[in-house]
């Protein structure tokens, strides 16, 4: 028969962790953790940012849009010194804003304003282009055939938009 002490049991040791083992576990992860969101930061910088094609996109849209609510000629323009689209109205006054997230010294923007054929060839392939500051969109949703000149450093594009929707018709050049 066996005999069970009570006072002898407190003295075996249990299969626990002391203080100092948790705390060092805890410092562990801590310090993964730490380094695990700044090296995902530095992967996902610059996810958030929109490219300059697709807030083209987004101008163009809007400024249809609000030349149709506000039933009155409106223009897209390009800042330079915001580094951003501007949607104004017929008096001048700023309706949409829609800025870029690229510093200015890198970015070239310019409008066209895709010319009119003379006689009956139709070039479809090499259109005529005359620079413009802006392009006004109608109450209608037209506007003129135009197209604009995206440059990011080094690289350049061209897209031209078809003047009774908001559709990109082409894109030249890398993008």
């Amino acid at each position: 028969m066996s005999t069970y002490c009570w006072k002898y049991s407190a003295r075996r040791p249990s299969g626990g962790f002391s203080l100092i083992e948790v705390l060092l576990v805890l410092g562990l992860i801590g310090l993964l953790a730490t380094l695990v969101v700044v090296r995902t930061e530095a992967l996902f910088a610059g996810v958030g940012e929109r490219p300059l094609p697709d807030l083209l996109r987004l101008a163009v849209r809007e400024a249809r849009y609000q030349a149709a609510n506000l039933k009155e000629p409106v223009s897209l323009h390009w800042d330079a010194s915001a580094a951003g689209f501007v949607v104004r109205d017929g008096q001048g006054e700023v309706v949409a804003e829609f800025p870029s997230d690229r510093e200015g010294d890198g970015l070239h923007v310019a409008f066209q304003r895709v010319l009119p054929e003379e006689g009956t060839t139709v070039r479809v392939r090499n259109p005529r282009y005359a620079s413009v500051d802006s392009v006004v969109f109608h109450p209608d949703r037209t506007s003129h055939p135009f197209a604009v000149r995206l440059g990011v450093g080094s690289e350049t594009s061209t897209h031209r938009y078809d003047p009774f929707s908001d559709a990109e018709l082409d894109t030249e050049g890398g993008r």
